[in-house]
């Protein structure tokens, strides 16, 4: 198991979305993008990782 922050992962742990642009073009895209992700997380009680 990895503790990434409060965020658990690793075998028979429910499944952690990490997702974040692969290119930060600017911090407004890259901050808009996170806010999404997020919200569509949380609705979907998805655990999160945020990475760039």
């Amino acid at each position: 198991m990895v503790k990434v922050n409060q965020v658990k992962i690793g075998d028979n742990l429910p499944l952690v979305l990490i997702a974040g642009p692969c290119v930060v073009e600017n911090r407004e895209i890259t901050l808009s993008t996170a806010e999404r992700i997020i919200e569509l997380t949380n609705k979907l009680n998805v655990p999160f990782i945020f990475k760039s």
